[in-house]
């Protein structure tokens, strides 16, 4: 990947709480997202609304055999810089969650997470 990305959840550690020797924390209504393209010098800042079936999606796949089971996001960055795609992954799958397109940073040293949200999004899941 040609360029960094920094994902970030605002008061981190006050939405986690430790349960029965691990962590559980809150579904995200949405997430910030900031990339660079190398190639052009071009910065992409972007929040991201997701989908508002999320939680029943994840609560579906969390669990297993009444065991709670490790999830996480992944965020691919797609060959033109500009538009990513956001997965859920499971323990035994990965779920394809919604298609962006990055907004191009609108001013310099702004807080993280400060962003615009995406105009172009495509959701996946029902």
């Amino acid at each position: 990947m040609d360029g960094y990305t920094s994902f970030y959840s605002e008061n981190l550690s006050d939405d986690i709480n430790d349960v029965n020797g691990g962590f559980i924390g809150k579904i995200p209504v949405h997430i910030s997202v900031s990339w660079q393209d190398r190639l052009s010098g071009k910065y992409y800042d972007t929040n991201i609304v997701m989908p508002k079936t999320l939680k029943r999606l994840f609560d579906e796949t969390y669990q297993a055999n009444e065991k709670l089971a490790y999830s996480n996001f992944i965020i691919e960055l797609e060959n033109d810089k500009q538009h990513a795609v956001v997965y859920l992954k499971t323990k035994d799958k990965v779920i394809k969650l919604l298609r962006f397109k990055g907004e191009i940073s609108s001013k310099e040293n702004q807080d993280f997470g400060d962003y615009a949200y995406a105009e172009e999004i495509e959701y996946f899941i029902p």
